[in-house]
């Protein structure tokens, strides 16, 4: 999936949670998901998914590679 569809898949999931007064996620499948070749791919998609939500990752050194 492209990068522009996670961040705009995330804002729609967003505002869909707001509107049914759940605004939040309590855990993802990439709990569990770890794909050694597309680890990159993946925290790229995690970081747009944080940004689309105002959140951001503690530190540069919370987010591996």
């Amino acid at each position: 999936m492209p990068v522009d569809k996670v961040e705009s898949m995330t804002l729609e999931l967003i505002a869909r949670m707001k509107a049914v007064g759940h605004p939040y996620i309590l855990g993802s499948e990439c709990d569990v998901l770890h794909v050694p070749e597309a680890a990159r791919t993946i925290r790229k998609k995690v970081a747009v998914m944080l940004t689309a939500t105002g959140s951001r990752p503690a530190s540069k050194s919370a987010m591996p590679g």
